[in-house]
């Protein structure tokens, strides 16, 4: 029983990670970071710079997990199911 609530929690989890617009990987970090808000700046001649901040559910993560690690952010379409959402009185699809 065990086993079948691990893979349903993993899929949830699956589900969930397609569902954000945006990720941000940690390299050997493995939670999962939430990406709450950006910002990016942009300039001819200049270096570009990008704000990212990020949530997480595990409130123990150590900085040395995170801090002058490689990282990426990346812009994702989210992906969907194919059902039918219903939401303010329209199907959305």
């Amino acid at each position: 029983m065990s086993s079948s609530l691990s893979n349903k929690t993993t899929s949830l989890v699956h589900q969930l990670l397609g569902q954000s617009r945006y990720r941000v990987d940690v390299h050997e970090c493995d939670h999962f970071l939430d990406v709450l808000r950006y910002s990016a700046v942009e300039s001819l001649s200049q270096p570009w710079r990008y704000d990212v901040a990020v949530t997480c559910s595990s409130a123990d993560i150590a900085c040395d997990t995170l801090l002058l690690k490689p990282a990426s952010f990346t812009f994702q379409t989210p992906m969907f199911d194919g059902r039918r959402h219903y939401r303010s009185g329209r199907y959305l699809v």
